[in-house]
């Protein structure tokens, strides 16, 4: 999108497996396009990387200028980024494997008020299993009015795999962790020079989020991309650049509530984050791979290939979750990051007028919003599911089955069902697929197709869904 799109919407695409030399692997939004929406979209798989330049924002890269070291510029204009999944880009020679800003606020900034116009508004995203060769998952730079709200940004990993990671005593041989989260960037000239202060950086309102489990990994030429030492793994969520600053976030659940990085109040205010495993319902993938991975899926886990004569960015990363593609071949959503009911997430939101969550459920169902993207059913006390079928439907040539899972709940259409199907060895058939809903028969169902070679009868079958969860037994059919 290139200057002069006022207005512009991006909505309801599934941006996949693109690759790009510069910025913004799935989404690049460079020069002022006041207005823009960039809505409900899935942006999966992309990938920035450039050997001799930084390429920053593997899914999404939003700026008012093209080049760094430009006049200063007119800015981005309005940007509102709300209700998109955000998962299994790279950002792997720069900063913001999801997210990167650059120039964004700019011309409209006033002189000597040191304030600007144009606002960033990052809503109701869920945030997961991006790979950043620099900085941040989103890595902000000249932001001057942001607005992040009820976003789930979990399981991201920072590799410190970009040249600009090399900062340390020990050269090109290894790497020094960087921020993971959400890292601030100081402003450039060029905004200074339009605010007319001295000194600054992107200090967005951070409300309502969950940062949970973001690695700060780094690299080194005997062991590779390095995310746990010695048993201790480290989630540096929170940053500014040169440690120049704090960041101010409240109502959130956080990996760690007593991060440095984070600004104390000022009396009377208190902060009001929480350190608690926010109780999502699928597994993580990055972080909880799965032993036997996806049905013709390596193992999730990131390994590094270097070349280090070839200088600059010389190290590009090859990390699990490579597919949505389910066994059935149909694109879904891999992991659920929804909240059970009961989750510490749920109520401890303070009210910003946001009024729906990522699925367009009503926001809050309780006495308050609850934190991230997703608003869990508040109305429901207790488990609501109930399977109604479980059988093999039919037997097919090649030792194939036909299964098909049938559920009920008390949401009804308004639930969120998937399901697990493991052999009697407790090894995957299925994990965490997604269940749909049939309104004439106001059930959800599901039949998939699966192969039992090197598997045992009975399976078990699991669903689950914010309401709580239900199993049962499938037996192989008769002869």
């Amino acid at each position: 999108i290139y200057a002069g799109a006022d207005g512009y919407l991006i909505s309801e695409n599934t941006i996949c497996g693109n690759f790009a030399v510069a910025n913004g692997g799935g989404v690049a939004h460079v020069g002022l396009s006041d207005g823009g929406s960039i809505i409900n979209n899935r942006i999966l798989f992309n990938q920035s990387f450039n050997q001799q330049q930084a390429a920053n924002g593997g899914g999404l890269y939003i700026s008012g200028s093209a080049l760094a070291g430009e006049p200063a510029t007119a800015g981005a204009g309005n940007v509102e980024v709300i209700g998109n999944v955000i998962q299994g880009n790279q950002a792997g020679a720069g900063d913001g494997g999801a997210i990167a800003t650059f120039a964004f606020n700019g011309d409209d900034a006033v002189p000597g008020d040191g304030i600007a116009t144009y606002r960033l508004s990052v809503i109701n995203n869920t945030i997961v299993n991006n790979v950043t060769g620099g900085a941040g998952v989103i890595a902000l730079q000249d932001v001057e009015l942001g607005d992040f709200f009820h976003n789930t940004i979990a399981y991201n990993d920072s590799t410190a795999t970009a040249a600009s990671a090399f900062t340390g005593p020990n050269g090109f041989s290894e790497s020094v962790k960087q921020v993971s989260g959400v890292y601030s960037k100081l402003h450039g000239a060029n905004l200074l020079a339009a605010l007319g202060v001295a000194s600054g950086n992107s200090d967005p309102d951070l409300l309502n989020n969950i940062l949970w489990h973001n690695r700060s990994c780094h690299w080194s030429d005997v062991d590779g991309v390095i995310c746990d030492v010695a048993g201790t793994t480290t989630y540096d969520e929170l940053g500014v650049q040169g440690n120049a600053a704090c960041l101010r976030t409240d109502y959130s659940i956080l990996s760690d509530v007593a991060d440095v990085d984070i600004c104390l109040p000022v009396a009377p205010d208190v902060l009001s984050n929480i350190q608690a495993d926010p109780d999502f319902i699928g597994p993580s993938f990055l972080t909880a791979p799965s032993a036997g991975g996806f049905a013709g899926e390596a193992v999730p886990v990131v390994q590094a290939f270097a070349a280090l004569d070839e200088g600059g960015n010389f190290i590009d990363l090859n990390f699990g979750l490579v597919s949505a593609l389910d066994q059935g071949g149909q694109l879904m959503p891999k992991g659920d990051f929804h909240l059970y009911y009961g989750s510490p997430a749920q109520d401890i939101g303070t009210d910003l007028g946001v009024l729906s969550d990522i699925d367009g459920d009503v926001r809050p169902m309780g006495p308050a919003p609850d934190a991230g993207s997703d608003e869990v059913f508040d109305g429901v006390v207790g488990n609501s599911i109930a399977i109604t079928q479980a059988a093999v439907t039919a037997q097919l040539p090649l030792n194939r089955f036909r299964v098909t899972i049938t559920a009920t709940s008390d949401l009804g259409p308004n639930a969120d069902l998937t399901f697990t199907l493991l052999d009697s060895l407790g090894r995957p058939i299925a994990q965490n697929y997604t269940l749909n809903w049939d309104s004439v028969d106001a059930v959800w169902t599901r039949t998939i197709r699966f192969n039992m070679n090197n598997r045992d009868f009975p399976l078990e079958v699991t669903v689950q869904g914010s309401e709580g969860s239900a199993s049962a037994t499938i037996n192989a059919p008769a002869p």
